[in-house]
């Protein structure tokens, strides 16, 4: 009888040995895949963070951005009021003007403008009308072979 009882004990620590063993290996497992996916999660958090920092900057850019289009918008309505205010202003001013049948030009009185006449070039009174302060030589002209400037030019006189 012990014998039999000895041989079922021994059967059955061998079963419960390999059941110990196989819920240890299924133990380690799961800690390595729980270790596994603290990591993972780790690393999507650190992601996500990153993701919602650069969400903000797009968001603060595109404020930006709409605020400055907002302002261009604006002005340019302005722009189209103000153009469309001048095209009236000019279409009122040439259908006026379409009316009219000559114009007429009328001699201009030089006195009334406060200018002189009978000045003639050259003369003393005609340099002062340069400028009155000046003192030194005028110059009075160039004469026929006076050069300004180099060497005289020839050009083609004879083609």
């Amino acid at each position: 009888f012990c014998d039999t009882e000895m041989g079922k004990n021994k059967i059955q620590r061998t079963k419960l040995s390999e059941d110990i063993d196989a819920l240890s290996a299924a133990i380690e497992e799961g800690k390595s895949t729980i270790l596994k996916l603290a990591e993972d999660t780790a690393t999507l958090t650190t992601e996500v963070e990153e993701l919602e920092k650069a969400m903000a900057e797009a968001t603060t850019l595109r404020l930006k951005e709409k605020a400055a289009n907002t302002e261009t918008v604006t002005d340019a309505k302005a722009a189209q009021k103000a153009v469309q205010a001048a095209t009236a202003v000019l279409k009122a001013f040439y259908a006026k003007a379409s009316t009219a049948t000559a114009f007429i030009q009328l001699k201009a009185d030089p006195a009334a403008w406060g200018l002189k006449t009978g000045v003639k070039m050259g003369t003393d009174e005609w340099d002062a009308l340069a400028n009155p302060n000046f003192e030194g030589t005028i110059d009075k002209g160039h004469k026929e072979g006076m050069q300004t400037f180099g060497e005289q030019e020839e050009g083609q006189q004879d083609e």
